[in-house]
This record gives structure tokens, sequence and C-alpha cells, in this order.
């Protein structure tokens, strides 16, 4: 008589595998696909510093219009902004702002470094709306 072996069979052991192999190509696909995570990843760390930046200028323009600005004053060509002075009133901040160049006698240009990154911006002299030119 014939006693009956327990045991896993080839072919369930070759089903398994290829189950993992399938597992294992989606996991990678999902990690370095155009999509996938590593890419959303370094997309938000880019777009985080980019909003650093911008934010960093928006407070130096706001401390400048604030120290400028006087609610009895209603002229206009008093409420300007120079490069100077959002370089000086961002000493605390992790970017670094530096004057940058443009023709735009309307504008102050600057550039924001954050990291290995600079970003060149336009910031309006009278209204101080910031607008992100370009980033490199």
């Amino acid at each position: 008589m014939m006693k009956k072996q327990n045991g896993i069979t080839l072919i369930a052991l070759v089903i398994t595998i290829i189950v993992l192999l399938i597992l294992a190509g989606v996991s990678i696909a999902m990690l370095t696909g155009e999509n996938g995570i590593l890419k959303k990843a370094s997309t938000a760390t880019e777009k985080t510093q980019a909003a650093e930046a911008e934010e960093a200028i928006k407070l130096a323009v706001n401390v400048v219009l604030a120290d400028k600005l006087d609610p009895s004053v209603t002229d206009t060509s008093k409420k300007t902004i120079s490069a100077e002075n959002i370089i000086a009133a961002n000493n605390d901040s992790n970017v670094t702002i530096t004057a940058g160049t443009g023709t735009d006698t309307a504008k102050v240009f600057l550039d924001a470094k954050v990291g290995d990154k600079t970003y060149n911006f336009k910031v309006d002299k009278t209204s101080g709306k910031v607008e992100l030119a370009s980033a490199e």
C-alpha cells in the first residue's frame, strides 16, 4: 500500500513565483514610473521650494509696504518698493533674496535662492504684487 504524500506541487510553486514577480513588477512601476511615487516626491519638493521662495518675497514686500505706508498718505507715488528694502527686510529667512535685473521701471526684479534652485520674481512697485517669472 502506498502512503499519501503531503507537500507542495511544482505547479503550485511556479504559480506562486509568477504571482510574486507580477507584484514586484507592479511595485517597481509604481515607484519609478512617469507618475510614480519618487517622481511625485521630487515634484512636491520643487513646488515647496518655489512656494517658500515666493512666501519669503511676499513677506519681505509686506514688511516694506507696512514700513512705507501711512494711512494718511493717499499719493500712490509714496507707496513704492525698492530692492534694497526688500533684501534688508529678509535677514531672518532661510531664503536668500538678491536684486535681479530687468528693464521694467514699474517692477522690482528679485532672485530668491532656496537650496540649489534660483527663482526669479517680478514685484510691482506700487501694489506689491509678487509674480514668479522663472525658475532655474
